[in-house]
């Protein structure tokens, strides 16, 4: 039994050790293979048809360059025609930052359906997947970035060549085939590959280049990775809504001069209230000057806000507003939000007129207000990735939306469910009937010069 236990295990074994050469021969070869496609042998070119070489190798290089900065402008596409673009940004696939100048930034968090959604709210993103075989639920493969920047080189490679006009006066006939163009985004860098049969000729000299390889100095890689990992913080703790109830928090206040208070209290003869339009003019104002201090901590542009002399409630605020992602000191991270974007915005209030529940006894010139603001707020944020080292040091921008919704002075999210705002009518509680469960209240009534109670028919019982 001893003997045919051993025999059994060193069968595994042998089979073990073959299946471990198999995987190992099969990674290898698929990993040459790989390596082939992004270092592609590329045949030697005679001397006279090097300039021809030269000037097709820089194309590629701008052609790459100019869709990268089109991609960089618009979230990760080079064309958006298929996103609705709308002026209110709540409402759209995108942000356009600012007419004219093409950078309308697609959002890769938002809140599909309507701004009133009540049950369920639907949330959807416009990230685009990175290599060419990868594809969403909501974006398909041909979408993917590798695919995008295949097809552009593909269609405007050629705007670049110019018919190679330039070389007709220097005595050499150019002819190209349509280019085809493959790229790999890899860990460091991204490689073009264009595969366009070139016939360069040159008085009796003639020959052929085929494939015309390029590398681009920029890591798209990270750029990608850390802005999809600042999109899944967003999608799984709304850090923008939490700091956005945070400021809240902090610039309001039963006072005219700030923003009505989500909970709070006063007794006095007068109660405060606010123009609605006013409040949202002054939360743009918070937004856009405080939603740039966000900072994703290990990026190359992060610096701790220390407050002197500030409460430790302020101080939190800004301790608050750190993504703790590592692994991204290389590239820089910045958060926007300008006051000429608009917003949805909503707050319980009548006609406009933002104001207190107040119970008020005109008697004795008393009341009790109590204030509970109820915020509804959906807005734009502009997040840009920035590689100061990308195309040689001249630096690379990269920019895609997140949107920001709170409903009910909370993170909406796709279980949110509607809350009516509590509704007490406004002037006095002590003349209403139902009111009166107090029993009888005598009210004695003294004359204040001499503390001599007034004669009994001035006296009287309330309720």
């Amino acid at each position: 039994m001893k003997k045919g236990q051993v025999t059994i295990f060193i069968i595994i074994g042998v089979i073990l050790l073959f299946s471990s050469a198999i995987v190992i021969y099969l990674k290898d070869t698929i990993q040459s293979k790989e390596i082939e496609t992004l270092n592609p042998q590329i045949t030697e070119v005679p001397k006279f048809a090097e300039p021809v070489n030269n000037f097709i190798s820089n194309c590629i290089k701008q052609t790459a360059k100019r869709a990268f900065i089109e991609i960089g402008n618009t979230g990760g596409y080079t064309d958006t025609s298929h996103l609705a673009i709308t002026q209110d940004p709540t409402t759209s696939d995108a942000i356009e930052f600012l007419k004219g100048t093409g950078i309308t930034p697609a959002y890769w968090h938002y809140l599909k359906g309507d701004n009133n959604c009540k049950g369920f709210c639907s949330f959807e993103s416009k990230i685009p997947p990175l290599h060419k075989n990868d594809e969403t639920s909501f974006v398909k493969r041909e979408f993917a970035i590798e695919n995008q920047l295949e097809k552009y080189i593909s269609t405007n490679l050629n705007e670049c060549l110019n018919n190679f006009i330039s070389f007709d006066k220097q005595g050499v006939n150019v002819k190209s085939k349509i280019p085809n163009a493959t790229v790999q985004i890899t860990e460091k860098d991204v490689r073009f590959l264009v595969e366009m049969p070139t016939e360069i000729t040159k008085d009796s000299k003639k020959t052929t280049i085929n494939k015309f390889f390029e590398i681009i100095n920029i890591d798209f890689n990270s750029i990608y990775n850390l802005a999809a990992e600042v999109t899944r913080a967003e999608q799984k703790y709304g850090f923008i809504e939490r700091v956005t109830l945070d400021l809240l928090n902090v610039f309001s206040g039963i006072d005219k001069l700030k923003i009505p208070p989500m909970s709070g209290s006063d007794i006095g003869s007068s109660s405060i209230f606010w123009q609605s339009e006013s409040v949202k003019e002054n939360i743009q104002l918070m937004l856009q000057t405080y939603i740039r201090y966000l900072k994703v901590q290990s990026s190359i542009n992060f610096e701790r806000i220390i407050l002197q002399d500030k409460s430790p409630t302020a101080q939190s605020v800004f301790d608050s507003m750190v993504i703790p992602l590592q692994g991204f000191d290389k590239v820089g991270v910045t958060f926007d939000y300008f006051a000429n974007w608009p917003l949805y915005f909503t707050i319980n209030s009548k006609g406009g007129l933002i104001q207190p529940e107040s119970i008020y006894e005109p008697i004795f010139n008393f009341g009790i207000h109590r204030y509970n603001a109820v915020y509804d707020l959906s807005f734009p944020v502009m997040v840009t990735v920035a590689d100061p080292f990308a195309f040689n040091n001249e630096g690379y921008a990269f920019r895609f939306g997140l949107e920001a919704n709170i409903r009910n002075n909370d993170v909406l999210n796709s279980s949110f469910d509607e809350i009516e705002a509590v509704n007490i009518p406004q002037g006095t509680l002590f003349c209403e009937l139902n009111q009166r469960n107090s029993g009888n209240v005598s009210v004695k009534i003294i004359n204040a010069i001499n503390s001599s109670p007034i004669k009994d028919e001035f006296n009287t019982s309330l309720f």
